[in-house]
């Protein structure tokens, strides 16, 4: 009865490990899909008149940010995500868009590099200054976490099992 209790421990320790390395494989493996694109919402109080705002999306989560431009709706290129015209308040405003676009997309990088929570709050928040530092927990570190808490407490239940049976 002993070789049985002995074999699956064995198993149940083996089948940890390698569901640990699959996980760890598809951690690495994790891709992000992550965007910004700019909008306009009209004015409440004058519907010829809208601001533009940057829309954050990271994996479906989206968040959204004004960039603290006003336009006329009528000169808005929705596909384009710019002010029409060629006019120098026109290159001006779009110069800001595009600023606005690299930097979010820089501080993405630089939270992707440091192995940061990524949600579109985190982006946002980097973008706008506000961002702590917040370490996410994933599935691998819980793991981790849990061998290394319970490991040594399943030893002590399995010696404790095996004195019971081999009568010791």
């Amino acid at each position: 009865m002993d070789d049985n209790l002995r074999d699956q421990n064995n198993c149940g320790d083996g089948a940890l490990k390698s569901f640990q390395n699959l996980l760890k494989n598809v951690a690495m493996e994790t891709t992000h899909t992550f965007s910004v694109d700019f909008l306009i919402r009209k004015s409440k109080a004058d519907k010829s008149k809208a601001f533009i705002y940057a829309r954050i999306t990271l994996d479906g989560d989206t968040k959204e940010l004004s960039i603290q431009e006003e336009i006329a709706t009528k000169d808005w290129g929705t596909k384009t995500e710019t002010v029409q015209g060629r006019s120098v308040e026109a290159q001006s405003i779009n110069d800001h868009i595009e600023d606005v676009r690299y930097k979010i997309k820089q501080k993405y990088r630089d939270l992707k590099a440091r192995n940061a929570l990524l949600t579109a709050k985190s982006v946002k928040e980097a973008y706008l200054g506000n961002y702590t530092l917040l370490k996410g927990h994933r599935l691998i570190e819980l793991l981790d976490f849990f061998q290394k808490i319970w490991e040594p407490k399943m030893e002590t239940v399995s010696a404790n099992i095996f004195s019971v049976l081999s009568g010791s």
